[in-house]
């Protein structure tokens, strides 16, 4: 946990003190801003990366509609596409 947070720390800090140098940054509120904001950014990236392996969690299989489990459109015609004038 300490690590972590030490990481985040660290890219705010980071982020901030490079734009910072840069002169990016017009004034303290704004190098506020960066510094909060970037390891929240950093998380949200590392959470959309997908976890594989063998501890990893599986996706539930979509469930099937009712009628296509029992078979029951199989007897339905197929309609029409919409906005067709095809007489049947």
């Amino acid at each position: 946990m300490l690590v972590a947070i030490g990481l985040r720390l660290f890219a705010g800090f980071g982020l901030t003190a490079a734009l910072g140098s840069s002169g990016q940054l017009p004034n303290a509120t704004a190098a506020f801003a960066v510094g909060v904001t970037a390891p929240l950014v950093v998380a949200k990236y590392f959470q959309s990366i997908p976890v594989s392996g063998p501890g990893a969690p599986q996706p539930p299989e979509p469930s099937l509609p009712a009628a296509r489990q029992t078979g029951e459109d199989a007897d339905e015609a197929p309609s029409r596409p919409r906005g067709s004038n095809a007489a049947s």
